[in-house]
């Protein structure tokens, strides 16, 4: 970025030399005060399209007032609105638009974008990615084609479409973790990010799905709940039910049942259905006892419980 404390003393120096208030080089700007001010104590810089005009009223070139260095050739050819003709008259970088990129209006910025041959990379475009139309930074991901990780997604990912995240999902590092894709969740359309989820899954337990499970489509962590039902414990069902189907809850809690005591169905019972935890209920009365049902019993209906009961005291 230009040295803003450097071009300030110029301001400052020439306007003294002009015999000028700061409060007259305002007027003849039609700005405020303190933005002169400012200016010469450093902590703004001019806007573009009053350089010219500052020049004037301080007799300065744009190179006396910006210095001689390739951001000022940047701005001078912005000013005069010949960017097609800059890379001709420059070695003009990335970098150097990156510099100049905070003063420019983003129109600007992607004319200078465009006027260069060297292509961003994903480190350019997160740079710029706030100077520039979501648009315009859109384009140019939907068109990448290079692999990128998780890190370079989520510094663009404020700043494009949910069309390009879902562009660049598919681009992805396969060593990418699922952790990792949280940052990017809020920005994903659920689709993209589910086939994400979905291909990174083989390695992950269920209770690593909980942070991104409000971001994923109810199918997907269906297929995924019930593909790891076998192996899976309460636990690490428990953080992702409420983004499982019913059927989805319904056929763990009896799968689960087949190897556990219905008492670990005690913290999933709120999102099993009644009558499949009555089912579960009944089926563990017979085998272990009306004493099993103690913690499950505030989640039956009284129907069922006095039923059991009948049984448990031998009255049916």
């Amino acid at each position: 970025m230009f040295n803003m404390i450097e071009i300030g003393r110029r301001v400052s120096d020439a306007r003294k030399d002009k015999g000028i208030t700061q409060m007259e080089l305002a007027d003849r700007l039609d700005i405020s005060y303190q933005a002169v001010s400012n200016w010469e104590r450093g902590k703004s810089m001019p806007d573009i399209a009053k350089l010219p005009e500052l020049a004037d009223i301080l007799d300065l070139s744009l190179d006396d007032l910006l210095g001689n260095g390739k951001k000022s050739i940047i701005i001078k050819h912005v000013v005069e609105d010949q960017i097609e003709t800059l890379e001709e008259d420059s070695d003009l970088d990335m970098e150097d638009i990156e510099e100049v990129a905070p003063i420019l209006k983003p129109a600007q910025t992607e004319a200078l974008v465009k006027s260069i041959k060297n292509k961003p990379t994903s480190d350019d475009l997160i740079a710029l990615a706030p100077f520039v139309s979501k648009d315009f930074i859109s384009d140019f991901i939907m068109a990448y084609d290079e692999e990128m990780d998780v890190d370079d997604l989520v510094g663009l990912a404020p700043f494009i479409s949910k069309e390009a995240v879902g562009q660049l999902l598919q681009k992805l590092s396969t060593h990418t973790d699922l952790d990792e894709l949280i940052g990017l969740a809020p920005f994903a359309d659920k689709e993209s990010l589910s086939a994400m989820v979905e291909k990174l899954s083989e390695d992950h337990d269920l209770d690593e799905l909980v942070g991104i499970a409000p971001f994923v489509t109810r199918a997907t962590l269906d297929k995924l709940a019930l593909k790891a039902a076998r192996n899976a414990s309460v636990d690490e069902v428990i953080g992702i039910a409420a983004f499982l189907s019913r059927e989805t809850v319904n056929e763990m809690a009896r799968t689960i049942s087949e190897s556990e005591s219905i008492e670990e169905l005690v913290s999933l019972a709120p999102f099993i259905d009644k009558d499949v935890l009555s089912e579960l209920a009944l089926k563990a009365a017979n085998e272990e006892g009306f004493s099993a049902l103690t913690g499950i019993a505030p989640h039956l209906d009284r129907e069922v419980l006095e039923e059991l009961f009948k049984k448990a005291a031998g009255l049916q």
